[in-house]
């Protein structure tokens, strides 16, 4: 019994260990300078435009824009940033204080996930992967719903796969799924619970599983769901009618899904293959590999490759979706980095294991040269990855530019 709980706090403090390394890593990464520069793309002014105007008029539920009421998006995310604004007054970096922890939260998961799929070591590349991959480093430290909506569906998902491997704690988890999926709601629309409702029914359709999608498990899940979204929904139609409805639903979701095309250049078949790859830049060659050596085949027949299939699934549902829509923005498929770093990852876990067992010195020079990698990236990130206030790429003075060009540097490697 002694040696049992030995080992297992062994391999609590290992995680605890390699979750503290990422904790450092990310807190200098989105949180370093969060307000050196002002808020100068147009979204962030609006969404901080909001959260002012919501402070100003002492209104939490309903979000107004120059004296009028707005409804692009639902409530939760203006009101993180009045709270921010409230207790940190209106600065920059305020703003930027919800996309800094919310990335980091979805590092970590990102992590844990890895873990238990594959292995810790796999787990801890990925995650490291994730921080600094140049799109993910971007909206972790720009005022958008991106980077919210991504944790909340990572989050959602997590949690459906820890109750799906554990049925003794099955409604626990699935309940906590379904909360996330409703603050996701709450941030995004509804992509927040269709998206992994799509997910999880494909998963559990391919593993011949769907029992468990029509369990009470799940129906109590959606009975929470509705107790956390319907009330703001039901309060904003009650007050404002059809207008919320054109608004938010028809113009918003419906009409940039199935007819209007804002961006119509982006309206392509390889649209988002493109962003995707430069948006995961540095780690985009191995990521490229590491999908090639995914067993395709194997994750539906066999049982120790469920999670692979998970993460296939994951990764589908949400680029067909987007790429279905008419309208597309390269942070539309942002949701499926963790699940690509996660494959990224792997490959790169099994590089290291066939160096181990050659020689151990190749092994760690590898590790040396990743982790060598990883913080040129960081130093590059730190600072500027937006325009500054003149619009232009490079700030004004010699510097301030220093950083952005390392940027080049892991990219070439």
């Amino acid at each position: 019994m002694f040696c049992g709980r030995w080992q297992q706090n062994a391999q609590l403090q290992k995680d605890l260990l390699m979750v503290l390394w990422l904790l450092v890593v990310t807190i200098m990464l989105y949180g370093y300078g969060m307000g050196t520069l002002s808020l100068t793309e147009p979204d962030e002014v609006f969404y901080a435009q909001t959260a002012k105007e919501m402070l100003a008029r002492h209104t939490w539920s309903v979000p107004y824009i120059f004296g009028k009421p707005q409804f692009e998006k639902p409530i939760l995310f203006y009101f993180l940033l009045a709270v921010g604004f409230k207790f940190l007054g209106i600065s920059a970096a305020a703003a930027r204080l919800w996309s800094c922890l919310f990335g980091i939260t979805g590092v970590v998961l990102t992590y844990y996930l890895g873990k238990s799929i594959y292995n810790r070591r796999t787990g801890f590349l990925a995650a490291l992967g994730l921080a600094t991959s140049f799109e993910y480093l971007s909206l972790s430290r720009a005022v958008l719903t991106d980077i919210v909506l991504s944790t909340f569906i990572l989050g959602a998902l997590v949690s459906f796969y820890f109750g799906y491997l554990n049925a003794r704690k099955r409604r626990f988890w699935f309940l906590l799924s379904f909360t996330i999926c409703g603050l996701a709601t709450l941030s995004k629309g509804p992509i927040g619970i269709l998206l992994p409702l799509l997910i999880i029914f494909l998963f559990l359709l391919l593993r011949r599983e769907l029992n468990i999608f029509f369990s009470k498990e799940i129906g109590w899940g959606l009975i929470l769901f509705c107790f956390i979204t319907f009330p703001w929904y039901l309060l904003i139609y009650r007050k404002f009618g059809q207008l919320f409805i054109d608004e938010f639903f028809i113009r918003d979701n419906i009409d940039r899904f199935f007819f209007v095309a804002e961006h119509l250049r982006n309206n392509t078949w390889y649209y988002y293959t493109a962003t995707t790859l430069a948006g995961f830049l540095p780690w985009s060659a191995f990521l490229v590999i590491s999908l090639f050596k995914i067993p395709w085949r194997q994750s539906i027949k066999e049982e120790r490759q469920k999670g692979v299939l998970f993460l296939i699934c994951w990764i589908a549902v949400i680029f067909t979706f987007f790429s279905l829509a008419k309208s597309k923005l390269i942070s539309y498929v942002f949701p499926i980095f963790p699940a690509l770093a996660i494959f990224t990852g792997n490959y790169l876990d099994q590089i290291i294991q066939r160096q181990e067992a050659k020689d151990k010195k190749s092994s760690l020079s590898f590790i040396i040269a990743l982790g060598l990698l990883a913080i040129i990236f960081s130093a590059g990130g730190g600072y500027g990855l937006y325009y500054n206030q003149n619009r232009r790429f490079l700030p004004n003075n010699l510097l301030a530019s220093i950083p952005i060009f390392c940027l080049a540097l892991p990219t070439a490697i």
